[in-house]
């Protein structure tokens, strides 16, 4: 079912990452396209055409297209009719679990969006203003604000994963990849999280987890020498030359 699938991504997308470690962690086969955010590919007739919305990531699967990372690794795992514990579609019980440690999907998502990009991308990359310390701090106290219901969700369950001892779920993913991205950022510490800490460092051993996680680093490496040492060099020749 899966041959003619094809994910359209970005690896520094926290919502790409996560469909992509999922898709791989369930074994489906697929066709990996990258979208160039900086030429904004996103945003052409194409591209709409797959997702009127132009967010990444989304998938076209024969005639079906999506563009939500939740909906895409649900739908995946139905419509392959898959047994896996990491969504058992078919048990009712442990979606509706699944759906409720979900909770704090949207909060997690847009805090941390504005964090790293108001605090990394828009003055390193993008060469936007930097913010004030001062705003840095409250975006980054909103945030640890959603990982403090994180760490009670953990304390409450005394689970290893946020369902169970035993295996990762779509909630592990999910929380895992949109975390990741702030964490290796340096824009954010879990020191204050001891449970969430310990889940962070479980989860990272995940082989799909690893691997995409890998290669964000390696881009984010190429960003950094880009951002910090390049761009005000090619700045300043520009600058020379008006």
């Amino acid at each position: 079912m899966s041959e003619d699938l094809t994910v359209y991504m970005h690896v520094l997308s926290p919502f790409a990452t996560m469909a992509v470690s999922f898709i791989n962690h369930l074994g489906l086969p697929f066709t990996e396209h990258s979208i160039n955010i900086a030429t904004g590919e996103h945003k052409r007739e194409w591209y709409l055409n797959i997702n009127p919305e132009g967010k990444i990531p989304a998938i076209k699967h024969g005639d079906v297209t999506i563009g939500d990372s939740l909906k895409i690794c649900k739908y995946l795992v139905e419509v392959n009719e898959l047994e896996t514990p990491a969504y058992p579609y078919k048990d009712t019980k442990a979606c509706e679990e699944i759906e409720v440690k979900l909770r704090y999907v949207e909060d997690m998502e847009a805090k941390s969006k504005l964090l790293i990009r108001e605090g990394y991308f828009n003055p390193i990359f993008f060469g936007g203003v930097a913010i004030s310390q001062e705003e840095f701090l409250q975006k980054q106290k909103d945030l640890q604000d959603v990982y403090q219901n994180l760490e009670d969700m953990l304390a409450e369950n005394e689970t290893k994963f946020f369902c169970g001892d035993e295996n990762a779920t779509l909630v592990d993913f999910y929380y895992f990849n949109i975390m990741y991205h702030a964490v290796d950022k340096d824009l954010i510490s879990l020191d204050d999280f001891p449970l969430l800490h310990k889940w962070f460092q479980e989860v990272s051993q995940i082989e799909s987890i690893r691997a995409i996680r890998a290669r964000t680093t390696r881009l984010m490496r190429l960003v950094h020498v880009y951002g910090n040492y390049i761009k005000p060099v090619i700045d300043c020749v520009l600058c020379k030359r008006r």
